[in-house]
């Protein structure tokens, strides 16, 4: 479902940074970038399921943002989108990290020796 070699778009998100800002230009209003979702700093491309995540779909609000909060609270609050995320409890936290690795697990493209990353300088991580 996520950044499966036989979708072709006009930019690779290998080696990519970006800042929350530009990652919003990714969200699937343009057919000039592709879907793009950030969990725990890390950029996936959810291209491939645009069934799902493009505009008006069950899960577009989540295109183009860093859903790290909302997928740790297993939430659609879109308060969630785009926030820090380094005061999770512990249940919150194991949750994250379960959807992290169903998001690795997804991504079906050789992992890049340096993932695409979003700049959060101001989010706080989990030790």
């Amino acid at each position: 479902m996520f950044g499966g070699g036989s979708v072709k778009y006009p930019c690779s998100i290998k080696n990519l940074s970006l800042t929350v800002d530009e990652l919003s230009k990714y969200d699937g209003s343009s057919a000039k970038y592709p879907l793009l979702v950030s969990c725990k700093c890390i950029i996936y491309d959810v291209g491939e399921g645009k069934e799902f995540y493009a505009p008006g779909r069950r899960y577009g609000w989540m295109a183009g943002r860093d859903v790290t909060v909302a997928l740790a609270k297993f939430s659609s609050d879109r308060k969630y989108i785009n926030c820090t995320w380094g005061s999770l409890s512990d249940s919150e936290a194991d949750l994250l990290n379960k959807w992290e690795q169903w998001l690795q697990a997804k991504d079906t493209e050789e992992k890049p020796a340096q993932p695409a990353r979003l700049a959060l300088h101001k989010y706080a991580t989990r030790s």
